[in-house]
């Protein structure tokens, strides 16, 4: 089973060499998928926002490849939904709905 990263986590693993990736295994009816990422902030931050209505996983990647996660939640605390429309399948309810959402639940370490 492959995990999906973001491109830019993907960029930072070599072959060979050691590394450790925290994971979110998604099960659905027809598929099984395993995300990883770097460290707690982003699996918090995917999660949190995979409890969005009408962000899925592949949406929440899309996010994280496009933002860090302090710069979501700095979006979020400043209700710039700008940022979340700039993602490919974010539309401008979507963006919205994420930041009402999500206000005030993101603690992400500096």
């Amino acid at each position: 089973l492959a995990i999906q990263v973001t491109p830019q986590h993907g960029q930072s693993l070599r072959v060979g060499s050691e590394a450790s990736v925290r994971t979110a295994r998604i099960v659905r009816e027809d598929d099984l998928s395993l995300y990883g990422f770097e460290d707690a902030d982003g699996l918090a931050v995917f999660d949190a926002l995979r409890g969005v209505t009408g962000v899925g996983p592949k949406s929440a990647m899309g996010v994280l490849a496009a933002m860090e996660p302090g710069q979501i939640a700095n979006a979020i605390a400043i209700e710039d939904d700008s940022a979340f429309r700039k993602v490919s399948g974010i539309g401008p309810k979507t963006a919205k709905l994420i930041i009402l959402s999500l206000a005030g639940k993101l603690a992400v370490n500096p």
